[in-house]
């Protein structure tokens, strides 16, 4: 996905109008699809390390692997592994 294509699908979701409660539904219905470590309920993150950028570190207490990752972004690797945090509640 192209930063335009990226920009023009949450401009267009940004015009839809929801309550806080479906919002906070399509948030998490979101990181679902993406399945980013960030939301990950394995996460183990990494604290008072600083990082390049925006890039994130931690380790995966289901397979003990070390893990980078971007906030917000899709992870095809992890699409098998993924648990959402919200879900273990």
């Amino acid at each position: 996905m192209t930063k335009r294509q990226y920009k023009n699908y949450w401009d267009a979701t940004s015009t839809v109008t929801m309550t806080p409660e479906q919002y906070n539904e399509w948030v998490i219905g979101m990181q679902k699809v993406d399945c980013n470590c960030n939301d990950c309920a394995y996460l183990i993150r990494d604290t008072g390390k600083t990082t390049k950028g925006a890039i994130k570190t931690g380790t995966c207490s289901k397979t003990g692997e070390r893990r980078t990752f971007l906030q917000g972004h899709c992870q095809l690797d992890t699409q098998e592994c993924f648990v959402h945090r919200r879900d273990v509640r």
